[in-house]
């Protein structure tokens, strides 16, 4: 069935698109003008389809895929397509495409390309208001799904073992209270990221001066981006600086929200 594609005439003055060799931008108009490209921007398509539909010669199309995958245009790995900003230009946003956004990526289940989507497209709330918080953990459902937006997916589980080992916690729990917190935080910051502000509360967490509660914990760590950078400073300097009286009330504010579950 036959489907509008609006592209965007801006395309023409992107400097990124336009250092592109000619037969890359082509491919790349293609990519998401094609009948297969989906909702979703992630598809299958097999190799003798670009080369016919591009007209593209069979022996420039690896240096092609590599000049717009070294760019993050799209990504090929000779079955499926990711077009990674496809989500970001569509025309309308709605619950029926968000929801249709869910089946493509499901019928890919645990392809590697759904990882990365998700990576690149978990913050549009659009969509993850929609979806079931299960898809949150990508690749599809998984166990432990918290509601809307906020499953416990793959990396969320990872950060979380990691500040178990790092802060000393075997005995601690996956509460909703950290998923959500940890999962906010990765919209903006990478896995390695807040796992150098575990490391930042495993080294020198902050204190309360007068009971010496120690703030450790990973909502704490996670608690939102600005605690989140100040967690990393503090993995990041070998002896911590004299603390000014304002970043000391910075730090002794964390005594409103005492650690989640701690063990």
């Amino acid at each position: 069935m036959a489907r509008r594609e609006d592209v965007e005439n801006s395309i023409w003055s992107d400097s990124d698109f336009l250092s592109l060799a000619g037969p890359a931008r082509l491919v790349y108009v293609w990519s998401f003008t094609n009948p297969r490209c989906n909702m979703a921007g992630i598809y299958q398509v097999p190799r003798q389809a670009i080369l016919m539909e591009t007209g593209v010669q069979r022996a420039n199309l690896d240096r092609v895929l590599q000049q717009l995958e070294a760019g993050r245009f799209l990504f090929y790995d000779d079955r499926v397509m990711f077009v990674r900003s496809r989500v970001k230009y569509l025309r309308s946003r709605s619950n029926t495409i968000a929801r249709a956004i869910g089946n493509d990526l499901t019928r890919l289940g645990k392809h590697p390309f759904v990882y990365k989507w998700w990576e690149e497209n978990a913050h549009h709330q659009w969509i993850t208001r929609e979806l079931d918080g299960s898809y949150m953990g990508y690749g599809g459902p998984l166990e432990g799904s918290t509601g809307k937006g906020k499953g416990k997916g793959k990396l969320e589980t990872e950060a979380f073992e990691y500040w178990k080992e790092r802060c000393r916690k075997p005995k601690a729990k996956f509460t909703d209270q950290r998923v959500e917190h940890v999962h906010a935080r990765l919209q903006h910051y990478s896995l390695e990221d807040v796992k150098r502000g575990i490391d930042g509360a495993a080294k020198n967490p902050p204190r309360n001066r007068e009971t010496g509660v120690v703030y450790d914990d990973l909502v704490s760590v996670c608690r939102n981006d600005d605690q989140l950078e100040r967690y990393m400073e503090r993995a990041n300097a070998k002896v911590m600086p004299i603390r000014s009286q304002a970043a000391q009330k910075s730090d002794d504010y964390l005594n409103d929200y005492p650690p989640d579950g701690a063990a």
